[in-house]
């Protein structure tokens, strides 16, 4: 197991809070310790589809600011 990718923003334990696809997710239950824990792939797969939300959206902002500085 090693590094793959970096995301391009942070996802605050907050927000995947507020997720239900990762409701059951351990890192998010009452009382949890963030460590290292098992991921089931759908919970991966919801993580890393937030990931690119979060990254496109960055990403229209930084280029929205660029037209609007020109």
């Amino acid at each position: 197991m090693g590094h793959v990718n970096t995301f391009p923003k942070v996802l605050g334990l907050g927000y995947l809070k507020q997720q239900t696809a990762l409701a059951e997710m351990p890192l998010v239950q009452k009382g949890s310790r963030l460590s290292v824990m098992p991921v089931t792939a759908e919970q991966w797969a919801a993580v890393l589809a937030l990931s690119r939300l979060l990254g496109a959206s960055k990403l229209a902002k930084t280029q929205e600011h660029r037209i609007n500085s020109a």
